[in-house]
């Protein structure tokens, strides 16, 4: 793989590292060539995101294909996916090209594409030699950037069925199993999930599915999530938003206990949650 790097090039004005890098993703014989050509041109993140024709390079050699591959392989490989599609989803070409790569993501986030298929790439290190950690917290949240990326990017009117529903399934994989409503179970995660909610309704306001409406509930009421930006922004989804979408009237009240328990940080939010409980509920 190195000897091809060393021997492939072409014209191009790119860094001459990162254009052997992209050839040997693109046109490498053999899997362990491709994605050693994709770890090695992401060590030019940072081009990749701003240059908007190195980015579309990028793509086209680390292409939907090969990352619904890695991220149906091992967790290791799945990371190297998720830093493509960090690096690759910055404009609504990226995402008409990547939008293809949500429903592996999710189950990836499940634990779900973790195991070997006749699809997946096989790891070098067999895991006899090596336990590789699941995905974290910061895996997860990085999952959730990426959702939220490509319904901001898709046109306007894209529907993006495909991709708001794989954000319901991530969402509800945040829930407790054995039930859609519960504690939220790492309060890390709240925020970017809840922007990720936010952009469905942004989007779709008429579309939440019951995960993702038990979800924000969940963090508009976690104590440890009191006064923080993730159980504002909750607060202020129930208030704008979803006062009116089933919610129990108990849950509503506990939301507003808790805004108001913040205290004047949340003051106003607390007023909005009061103002849209009435209109909705009475009194």
């Amino acid at each position: 793989a190195l000897a091809f790097l060393a021997a492939t090039g072409t014209a191009c004005t790119m860094d001459p590292s990162l254009d052997r890098a992209l050839s040997l993703a693109s046109a490498g014989s053999k899997n362990e060539e491709r994605v050693l050509g994709a770890a090695l041109a992401l060590q030019h993140s940072e081009l990749i995101t701003k240059d908007a024709n190195v980015r579309r390079r990028f793509i086209e050699a680390v292409d939907t294909q090969l990352l619904q591959r890695l991220l149906r392989s091992a967790p290791a490989l799945q990371r190297l996916a998720l830093a493509a599609l960090g690096a690759g989803l910055a404009d609504t070409s990226a995402a008409a090209e990547l939008r293809g790569c949500a429903g592996a993501l999710v189950a990836a986030c499940s634990g779900g594409g973790g195991h070997q298929t006749d699809s997946a790439i096989a790891a070098e290190t067999s895991t006899d030699e090596v336990t590789e950690a699941p995905w974290g917290t910061e895996e997860l949240a990085q999952a959730a950037e990426i959702l939220r990326r490509l319904l901001r990017f898709l046109p306007p009117d894209d529907s993006a069925e495909d991709v708001i529903e794989a954000s319901g399934t991530f969402v509800g994989h945040l829930l407790p199993p054995t039930t859609i409503g519960g504690r939220f179970p790492d309060s890390a995660i709240a925020q970017p999930a809840l922007e990720l909610v936010h952009e469905v309704l942004e989007r779709r306001p008429d579309v939440m599915s019951p995960s993702a409406l038990a979800f924000v509930q969940d963090c508009s009421v976690e104590h440890a999530l009191r006064g923080t930006p993730a159980q504002r922004l909750a607060l202020e989804l129930l208030a704008r938003d979803l006062a009116g979408a089933d919610l129990a009237p108990v849950r509503l009240d506990q939301a507003l206990s808790e805004a108001l328990a913040a205290g004047k940080p949340l003051r106003a939010v607390a007023l909005q949650l009061a103002a849209t409980i009435l209109s909705e509920h009475g009194l």
